[in-house]
């Protein structure tokens, strides 16, 4: 909404009738400035995304009845929020007739408000202009995206409607007509009931935001013929490991549009393949996936190299790690403008099967065809690292970082290799990047929590290891490291719940750290951790 802000201000200015018209417009010049820049990045970001809605109508239709069909959708669900989802489908040709009429009827309202209620005309023009304007981007006048309607865009448009009612409620209430009390009375009943009506209501859509499962479900139970929301739903099972529900949903979306995957390119067609391989991969089905990637090899020479790619970490989950290696090689042979992305995924099946002189010769190709490939950087400092020569590690992840590595594991090992050699300093700045590029890392705040412990400060310790734990409940090196640090600051029962939830982990405590701890088992062993 940022690109309709000056105009939004030029509205409120009109509202308090602020003069002169060109200063005020001089005034606005920096936010005009701004619109511009946000308008052209968004422009930018949809054309290189190649985004294209499918199903699209003509340009001419889409100009005209896209605006009537959005302010119609917006109007109906700021009064009548129901059916409330995260993506809504198109409701066919009698709901544009609808709006139709709608706007029109709409229109001569507010024509003939302007006209019998001159008084309060400014009033009146104010609020449709804010709601109409901040809607301007997203009314498809000028095709940008591929949303229809969206709930949010509505958000500061409906401050417009709401302060005409404001308005009409307080002439209302402020009237002394002859029963004034009974209908301030009633009035402030109904408001009341509204605000608990609507705040029932956004509670209860509050919880279809828990997770990508249960967005995508209210979808399917508000329009369960909508395949758009079984095809997400299915990614959400991929990422819960539901793989048996993940291929229904994904069968059901074929089932209610064929073309679904098809109809805008050959890209399209190879992410269902690829995604119907992964299922069954998660549902062991090593030898279907297999099968159908190597069909795809055949019938889709446009995009071979994905299912190259897929078909070598397919074999690779296998344990056919030699047929992996022969894929990526033949896949080489036969295209070569993708040898940077089979080098490189011949160098991590190598260095998953130990063969470390392979894998760096792997990656090396990989560097030569692209100096700044942060990828290779990380691999080979994870390699060097396992090797234990830290110095080559540090190298190249430092490297990675410098091409540019948004890998949150980069930073989270040069750190790891810093808090071993006693550089807490670099440490913890290191670790606060890698919370920064993903907040929900628990390695990364349980070796933040082990960082703080070392230089004292323990409460900054204690709050980073509870929330690795909360990140994930079995992390046993996080246990031990709270473990540590509540003895460290005399809580010995806390110690020792989190040192024995640790061992049960199957992680080995320092022997001599538990004896350090023995003396203060007073009434035995902890059955959990808090």
């Amino acid at each position: 909404m940022a690109i309709t802000l000056p105009l939004v201000l030029l509205t409120i200015d009109y509202l308090f009738d602020r003069k002169p018209f060109k200063g005020l417009l001089k005034e606005k010049i920096p936010f005009f400035i701004l619109s511009s820049i946000f308008g052209l990045i968004a422009i930018y970001a949809l054309n290189s995304g190649g985004v294209e809605a499918k199903g699209s109508a003509p340009y001419f239709q889409s100009a005209f009845l896209s605006p009537i069909y959005g302010i119609t959708f917006y109007v109906t669900k700021i009064f009548m929020p129901v059916k409330l989802a995260c993506f809504y489908p198109y409701f066919g040709k009698g709901y544009l007739l609808f709006s139709i009429f709608f706007i029109g009827f709409l229109s001569i309202a507010l024509t003939l408000a302007t006209i019998f209620f001159a008084k309060y005309r400014r009033k009146i023009i104010f609020s449709a202009a804010l709601f109409l304007i901040p809607l301007l981007p997203v009314l498809k006048v000028v095709y940008l995206g591929n949303s229809i309607v969206c709930d949010r865009y509505a958000y500061i448009s409906s401050i417009g409607i709401f302060y005409c009612l404001a308005q009409v409620l307080n002439w209302a209430y402020k009237r002394n007509a002859k029963h004034a009390f009974l209908v301030q009375t009633t009035l402030l009943i109904i408001l009341v009931l509204i605000t608990g009506i609507l705040s029932g209501l956004t509670w209860k859509q509050c919880a279809t935001w828990k997770d990508g499962v249960s967005l995508w479900s209210n979808v399917i139970n508000n329009y369960p013929s909508l395949p758009t929301a079984y095809n997400q739903r299915s990614n959400a099972f991929i990422e819960k490991a539901e793989f048996d529900r993940a291929l229904t949903d994904l069968n059901r979306t074929i089932s209610l549009d064929p073309d679904y995957f098809a109809r805008d390119d050959k890209v399209g067609r190879a992410t269902y393949f690829i995604k119907l391989a992964k299922i069954y991969c998660g549902l062991n089905r090593y030898e279907e996936a297999i099968g159908l990637l190597r069909q795809q090899i055949k019938n889709d020479q446009q995009c071979r190299y994905k299912y190259y790619d897929y078909l070598a970490k397919v074999y690779a989950l296998a344990g056919k790690r030699e047929e992996a290696i022969s894929v990526l090689k033949n896949a080489i042979d036969t295209d070569p403008q993708r040898k940077l992305e089979y080098y490189h995924s011949l160098g991590i099946i190598y260095q998953e099967t130990g063969n470390y002189a392979e894998a760096i010769n792997a990656y090396d190709i990989v560097i030569k065809i692209n100096p700044d490939y942060p990828e290779a950087f990380y691999a080979l400092g994870l390699i060097h690292q396992d090797m234990g020569k830290t110095d080559d590690a540090i190298l190249f992840y430092n490297r990675a970082i410098s091409s540019g590595s948004d890998n949150e594991n980069t930073y989270n090992n040069l750190a790891a290799i810093y808090l071993f050699a006693q550089n807490y300093k670099e440490t913890i700045i290191l670790l606060k990047k890698a919370i920064e590029l993903n907040p929900d890392s628990a390695a990364a705040y349980s070796n933040l929590g082990g960082a703080y412990c070392a230089i004292g400060k323990n409460k900054e310790a204690i709050r980073c290891l509870k929330r690795a734990l909360k990140l994930n409940p079995s992390f046993a090196s996080a246990h031990n490291n709270l473990g540590i640090t509540y003895y460290s600051q005399k809580q010995y029962d806390l110690a020792i719940e989190h040192l024995d939830f640790a061992l049960k982990l199957g992680f080995k405590v320092s022997p001599g750290f538990l004896k350090m701890v023995a003396p203060y088992r007073g009434h035995g062993e902890a059955k959990g951790a808090r």
